[in-house]
């Protein structure tokens, strides 16, 4: 389907880990031992969101939750994230794709979940800001965790107008590693339940990945573009490549991660380049050292931020500048 609107991206800040990766014969990309939960509770806009401590397969009801402020740090790096004035770095913006959930009351907070894809009982950890205007379409970010994880585990900075709805699914088994084509079915199901339930901007929905949920992420880029308005893998590597859509992307791989290496960045990076129809040419974004390049078609701009040191931990600037940046298309 065509996508309309703007876009934003949830970043996920989690631990660093050891492992080599690789991708199983089931789709599986598996990079040792990743966690998921030293990111704290899922968060969204400011508003830190506890888990509930019962899980229901129906209840969109949250615990309670406890409003925070967006760090300065965030703010700033939000303020700074311009993108060069080429026409890779915007899209048209236009009028929400409201979902069928909207007028329908929710109660703000954090919530795990159960779903049923194929006769299999999945979970995930779906986080209602607060506030929460029920008649207000919302942007929908998934957060891809990595081996070993959970899907609750996740920082989300601030910037996202309005606060996004952040899901978090959980791999099967539990911290187990992401199944890059199966597990396609199950967000598939996670966002036809959710857009019932909740007012969703469907022209605004984004994922991110960590390290395994990388290439997790990759694979709704590649297979789901005409859904997912943006992406942004950490420290992850591609689910394959092969005949993708076209999406906004922001891959970020530290030149020292001996995890995933570095190539994996780049040849996830050499991808998009090909998919968006983008030169060899860039221009800086903040913060440095990113870079977007040149000639990507409209609205599907591809931003490449490589340090030089941080091993298999996200760049902290680079995470928190992502939200602004997705603003703008």
């Amino acid at each position: 389907m065509a996508r309309i609107g703007r876009s934003v991206m949830v970043m996920v800040l989690l631990s660093s880990a050891s492992g080599c990766p690789h991708a199983g014969d089931d789709g599986a990309a598996d990079d040792g031992s990743d966690s998921g939960s030293s990111g704290g509770s899922a968060t969204s806009q400011g508003t830190s969101a506890t888990t509930a401590s019962s899980t229901t397969a129906s209840s969109t009801t949250a615990s309670s939750t406890t409003a925070s402020s967006t760090s300065a740090s965030s703010t700033d790096a939000s303020t700074t994230a311009t993108t060069a004035s080429d026409d890779s770095s915007g899209g048209d913006t236009g009028p929400p794709q409201v979902s069928a959930g909207c007028g329908l009351p929710a109660s703000p907070g954090a919530v795990e979940r159960m779903i049923d894809v194929a006769g299999v009982t999945r979970t995930f950890t779906l986080a209602i800001p607060d506030p929460y205007d029920p008649e207000l379409p919302h942007p929908v970010a998934f957060g891809f965790h990595g081996l070993g994880g959970t899907g609750s585990g996740y920082y989300i900075p601030g910037g996202l107008d309005p606060a996004p709805i952040v899901i978090g699914p959980n791999a099967e088994p539990a911290g187990g590693a992401w199944n890059t084509q199966g597990d396609l079915e199950f967000v598939d199901a996670i966002l036809d339940t959710v857009s019932a339930e909740l007012c969703l901007d469907l022209s605004r929905v984004f994922a991110s990945g960590y390290s395994n949920g990388g290439f997790m992420a990759d694979a709704v880029a590649c297979q789901r573009a005409d859904v997912f308005r943006g992406v942004s893998v950490m420290e992850g590597g591609s689910a394959g490549g092969f005949g993708c859509g076209q999406t906004a992307m922001w891959i970020m791989h530290n030149q020292d991660d001996m995890t995933v290496p570095l190539s994996y960045g780049t040849t996830l990076r050499d991808q998009w380049l090909a998919a968006n129809g983008c030169g060899q040419t860039t221009q800086p974004i903040a913060p440095d050292p990113c870079v977007v390049y040149d000639g990507c078609s409209a609205g599907n701009p591809v931003v490449w931020c490589s340090p030089a040191t941080g091993g298999h931990n996200p760049n902290y600037d680079a995470a928190v500048a992502v939200p602004a940046w997705w603003n703008t298309l």
